[in-house]
Parts: C-alpha cells; sequence; structure tokens
C-alpha cells in the first residue's frame, strides 16, 4: 500500500538537514542567511505538516525519509514493520 507524504519546502528540508547535524536556531540563522523569526516558522510549519511535536521526531522523521521515501515528503506514519 502507497503511504501519503506531506511535501516539504526545498528550506523546511534545508533546516531539517542541519537540525539534524546538531545545529541551534543561532546556527541555522547563520548558515541560511534567514531571521530566527523565519527558522522558527519553518519548524512550526514542520510541526504542522508531520503531526510531530519535538525537534527530535521531526529529524527522525526526515531520515525515515532519507530511507526511501522521495526527496522533500516526510511520510505521514511510520513504515509498517516487515513480515
Amino acid at each position: 500500500m502507497e503511504r501519503h507524504c506531506t511535501r516539504i519546502s526545498t528550506r523546511e528540508s534545508q533546516v531539517l538537514e542541519l537540525l539534524s547535524r546538531g545545529y541551534s536556531d543561532k546556527d541555522i540563522v547563520r548558515v541560511l542567511a534567514l531571521s530566527k523569526r523565519t527558522i522558527r516558522t519553518y519548524i512550526e510549519r514542520l510541526f504542522e505538516k508531520t503531526g510531530q511535536h519535538s525537534r527530535a521526531g521531526l529529524v527522525a522523521a526526515w531520515l525515515r525519509d532519507m530511507n526511501g521515501q522521495p526527496a522533500g515528503s516526510i511520510p505521514d506514519s511510520p513504515p509498517s514493520p516487515p513480515r
């Protein structure tokens, strides 16, 4: 069965990648040359799109995404266990 995915923007994907590397908001602001409020807005949108409630959850979902899902999307639900 095909899983439904929520599309994320290129910038949201960049923020997730930096979060996965342990970057703080301040570091992300410096790397992407965006305001702290803009970074927080991207993170809030990611929470809404993914249903995650923590940054760790966002990163875990993104890492699952990188293991077989189309680039730029995060699964709405975790994959089914193998049979």
